[in-house]
C-alpha cells in the first residue's frame, strides 16, 4: 500500500521498497492553506479543499493544477467543509457560509438563499440511494434537494427526525440506511419504511453526543467519531455500541477526533489534535503517531483513502508554519 500525506513541504509518498516518506510535491499547490477534505473523482482528478483558500483541482490527465477561486464563481466564502460526488458525476462542494456549489464538468452553479438554500454552514452533503442530495448544516438540520428544489424540514419536522438541528455528518451504509450524526446524539433512518426514526444518546444508550464521523469497517460494522470522548462500534448484527476503551486510550486527551478514515485493508485512522493513530481493526496493534520518517504531524483535518488505496493526510498550520 502506498500511504501520501499532505505536509508543509508538500506531499509525502511512503515508499515500500525502504520504508520511508518520500518528499512529493504537486505542482502548483501553495501550502499556505489548511486541506479541510478530500476527494478523487470518477475520472481520477483529485480535488482538495481548504481553509479560506477555495479549491485545488489535480487534473491528472494533464498533470496539471487548476485553483478555483469560489468567489469569483458567486460564492460568498472560500472556505470549503465537505466534497461529494453524485452518481452522475457532478462534484457537490458545501462551505461555511458560503452555501452549496455544485461543479457539472465546467459549469459552476451556486445554492444559497437567493435560489431556495437556506443553510449557509455546511457540514457535509451525501447523495442516497434515490440520488437524492442531502445537506447537514449548523442551524437547520436537514436540507434535501430533489432535483428541482430544496425541502428543507422545519423545526417540528425535525424534531421528529434529529435529536438536535445541528447536524454534524451523514452517512448511508450498506443497507440503505441513512445515520445523522448531530451534537445530541444520533438518528437512525430506514428511508421508505413506516418505521419511525430511531434515536441514540447519551441518557439511553451511554454514548458521547456531540457526532462527527461514520465509516463502515469490512464486516459491515459502523465506526462512529464524537468531538470528545474518542470512537465507538455500533454492531450491526447485535444493533448495540461497543465501546472501545482500548483505541480511546491511545488518542490524545480529550479524545477529539478530527478525522476518520478506514481504509482498504481495514485499518481505521483516527485524526486527533496530536497526530494520527492507526491501527487494524479488532486487533491491539493501534499506536498515536506525531512524527513520522522526519515528518511532524500536529492536528489532523482531512483523511482520505482514495481508490488505489493511497492514504492521503491534511494537517492544519501550528505557528508560523503552514501544512498541507
Amino acid at each position: 500500500m502506498l500511504f501520501v500525506c499532505i505536509a508543509d513541504v508538500g506531499l509525502r509518498r511512503y515508499n515500500t521498497e525502504n520504508n520511508k516518506f518520500e518528499n512529493y510535491r504537486m505542482p502548483h499547490m501553495t501550502t499556505y492553506f489548511s486541506s479541510t477534505c478530500l476527494l478523487e473523482d470518477k475520472k481520477g482528478n483529485i480535488w482538495f479543499g481548504t481553509y479560506n483558500g477555495g479549491i485545488y483541482k489535480y487534473i491528472m490527465s494533464e498533470s496539471r493544477m487548476e485553483v478555483i477561486d469560489l468567489p469569483r464563481i458567486g460564492v460568498s466564502s472560500n472556505w470549503v467543509t465537505c466534497l461529494t460526488e453524485d452518481r452522475r458525476g457532478r462534484m457537490w462542494v458545501g462551505t461555511w457560509e458560503g452555501g452549496v456549489v455544485m461543479f457539472d464538468n465546467d459549469k459552476a452553479q451556486v445554492f444559497n438563499e437567493k435560489n431556495g438554500l437556506v443553510p449557509s454552514r455546511i457540514y457535509d452533503i451525501v447523495e442516497d440511494i434515490e440520488g437524492n442530495i442531502l445537506i447537514a448544516d449548523q442551524n437547520n438540520g436537514l436540507t434535501i434537494y430533489k432535483g428541482d428544489a430544496f425541502v428543507s424540514y422545519n423545526e417540528e419536522m425535525n424534531e421528529t427526525l434529529l435529536p438536535d438541528p445541528n447536524v454534524n455528518a451523514i452517512y448511508e451504509d450498506k443497507s440503505g440506511t441513512v445515520w445523522f450524526g448531530t451534537n445530541k446524539g444520533i438518528s437512525r433512518v430506514t428511508p421508505g419504511s413506516d418505521k419511525p426514526p430511531v434515536i441514540y444518546n447519551e441518557e439511553k444508550n451511554s454514548i458521547y453526543e456531540h457526532i462527527r464521523f461514520f465509516h463502515e469497517d469490512r464486516d459491515g460494522n459502523l465506526w462512529i467519531g464524537s468531538n470528545e470522548g474518542g470512537v465507538i462500534m455500533f454492531n450491526m448484527k447485535t444493533s448495540k455500541f461497543e465501546a472501545q476503551p482500548y483505541i480511546n486510550s491511545i488518542l490524545y486527551r480529550g479524545g477529539q477526533v478530527t478525522a476518520m478514515e478506514i481504509d482498504n485493508k481495514n485499518w481505521l485512522w483516527i485524526g486527533t489534535v496530536e497526530g494520527v493513530a492507526v491501527g487494524t481493526i479488532n486487533e491491539q496493534n493501534f499506536q498515536r503517531y506525531t512524527n513520522l520518517d522526519s515528518l511532524t504531524i500536529f492536528g489532523i483535518t482531512a483523511l482520505y483513502c482514495d481508490p488505489n488505496g493511497d492514504m492521503w493526510i491534511g494537517t492544519e498550520p501550528r505557528g508560523n508554519k503552514r501544512d498541507l
